[in-house]
């Protein structure tokens, strides 16, 4: 089973909307920064589908770490005035301190304030964060005209708290040197579950927002085959992830396609493989029933059936 992810700009998404390829709808503001420009659609005769080459050629995805960082900018948008104002103000003393060197002696005591950039979300959340680490006096010592007031970083704390699980996932789907096919499915469901606390405190327009822009964009992954293969088979998720009534559907695919490996009379490789790591950020994942994680390679042979040679190292 294989896969070209791109992230969700038109022009990655027109670029592989060849024959072959399943077709993808491109919504106008998928493109974080907006710069790209509507590309002309293609004539019908151009888009008629070579039943040849999708044999062969393997499905366009889209990133799941694009597609969350679009969720929090559907959020962001439906924050209040008040809170956009407030950032930026945030925005304007990171900036005034980075830029004046006796500010900056002033506050050598504490971590150096973090700039936002434009193509991390969560770099905007790092900055309001590392302005609230530093205490109100402090900051009321630099000759900056721009003061936050209580009430106002009381707002950025609030922000912060909306914000934390969205950052984690960020953190945790971006991995460069684990696999992470198998996060979607648990993140996706975790950003739903903390959605749901946090709402009990704040019932505010932008918590809304996210969760029916995580219902709109990030449940396609839930319900991709691929991602649920992929979670189901890691070590760490297994069912846990499943409602009672996916497990028995779940098991059938996996089922299907074990069916279709070749089996082998050699013993199963990597016996003595190291114990699986739990998955990280565990707040994330409280959703899951608690369950412990075997210290070696697991035989699915005896986890879905006994006759079918398979392991998961």
């Amino acid at each position: 089973m294989a896969a070209i992810v791109s992230d969700n700009a038109r022009n990655m998404v027109t670029g592989l909307s060849i024959p072959g390829y399943d077709d993808i709808k491109v919504e106008q503001h998928e493109s974080f920064d907006n710069e790209i420009e509507e590309l002309d659609t293609e004539s019908e005769d151009d888009q008629s589908v070579d039943l040849h080459l999708s044999d062969c050629l393997p499905k366009h995805a889209r990133c799941f770490a694009h597609t969350l960082q679009l969720v929090v900018k559907d959020g962001l948008k439906d924050c209040s005035p008040h809170l956009k104002t407030v950032i930026t103000k945030a925005s304007n003393i990171v900036s005034f301190v980075r830029k004046s060197i006796i500010a900056s002696e002033i506050l050598e005591d504490y971590k150096r304030l973090q700039a936002a950039n434009a193509t991390r979300w969560n770099s905007q959340l790092h900055m309001i964060c590392s302005v609230l680490n530093v205490p109100e006096l402090e900051l009321d010592k630099i000759d900056c005209k721009t003061k936050l007031s209580s009430y106002e970083r009381k707002l950025l704390s609030e922000l912060c708290t909306i914000l934390e699980p969205f950052d984690k996932a960020t953190v945790l789907v971006q991995g460069e040197k684990t696999v992470t096919a198998s996060l979607p499915i648990p993140v996706t469901l975790g950003l739903k579950h903390q959605l749901k606390l946090i709402s009990v405190d704040y019932n505010c327009k932008m918590i809304k927002s996210l969760k029916s822009s995580v219902e709109e964009r990030l449940f396609q992954f839930v319900e991709d085959e691929a991602y649920i293969l992929a979670s189901f088979l890691d070590p760490r998720f297994k069912t846990r992830w499943c409602e009672t009534e996916q497990i028995d559907q779940c098991l059938a695919v996996v089922k299907d396609k074990l069916s279709q490996v070749p089996t082998s009379s050699e013993p199963p490789c990597d016996q003595n493989s190291p114990p699986c790591k739990r998955a990280k950020n565990d707040d994330l994942f409280s959703f899951m029933p608690d369950q412990s994680l075997e210290s070696s390679g697991i035989f699915i042979s005896s986890e879905i059936d006994e006759k079918t040679p398979f392991v998961l190292v």
